[in-house]
């Protein structure tokens, strides 16, 4: 639902949000997304709203998504998915246009806590906004309570000999380092 919340904002201000694409939509809105994150219900529902067909490009890791940007310099999609922790890379190679909150309406309608994007890191630079966050994730830890006792307290679970060869974990580095700051403590384990 909130997909096509922001979908639906999307068609009703003519804008690709995030890259720099045309200043005007195209037949099709190109979108590159996780899976899961432009269900087919909601792209039907989009279209027969506004008349603008889909086309949606799903992605599976991060390197992926730069790759897939990065080598058309944002001009094959006009709006994406991607981790806030990632988008000042885009900012940085500049592959994204700033967004106007004023046409987005349904901003209003987001999370209470994404509806002050000032305080969501990484969605602004210099006074900017360039990402419009609405979801959000946690790290945890899900294990077999018959093979893994006591139950963990703590990331270090993920280094124990005991396990070795064991460990499930989504391969990448920026989650890998957040993984070993939690684990060796750090305060702000994702700076």
């Amino acid at each position: 639902m909130l997909l096509k919340r922001l979908l639906l904002g999307i068609a009703g201000v003519g804008l690709g949000i995030g890259l720099m694409a045309s200043s005007a939509l195209a037949a099709n809105l190109r979108v590159l997304a996780w899976d899961g994150y432009a269900d087919a219900d909601w792209v039907k529902d989009f279209t027969a709203e506004t008349g603008i067909g889909v086309d949606v490009v799903f992605i599976g890791s991060d390197d992926e998504i730069w790759a897939k940007i990065k080598g058309s310099e944002g001009q094959d999609f006009d709006v994406f998915a991607v981790n806030t922790a990632q988008l000042q890379r885009y900012i940085k190679a500049d592959l994204v246009t700033p967004i106007d909150l004023s046409k987005l309406p349904n901003q209003k309608d987001t999370l209470p806590r994404f509806r002050d994007i000032t305080k969501v890191s990484g969605d602004t630079k210099d006074g900017k906004v360039y990402g419009i966050p609405f979801c959000f994730d946690s790290i945890g830890l899900i294990y077999d309570t018959d093979k893994v006792k006591p139950a963990p307290t703590s990331m270090s679970v993920l280094w124990d000999p005991a396990y070795k060869g064991k460990v499930l974990a989504y391969d990448n580095g920026e989650h890998n380092f957040s993984f070993t700051a939690l684990t060796l403590g750090y305060k702000d384990p994702f700076n």
